[in-house]
């Protein structure tokens, strides 16, 4: 199974995470995890803890 999570883009379906020109995804398999980060700062961060909270994901 391959989990897809994007972190940070040009716009935002949920108003508690920011959007930023830049993206970042975060993608898990069984054997790796990988963070694609091409944002200009540290946003990535706030989104991933805010998407942290209350779900299943380890970041």
């Amino acid at each position: 199974m391959i989990k897809i999570i994007s972190i940070v883009e040009n716009t935002s379906s949920f108003p508690t995470l920011k959007s930023k020109h830049g993206l970042c995804i975060y993608i898990e398999t069984s054997k790796h995890k990988i963070l694609f980060d091409l944002g200009p700062n540290a946003l990535f961060l706030e989104n991933a803890q805010k998407l942290h909270k209350g779900s299943r994901h380890t970041f």
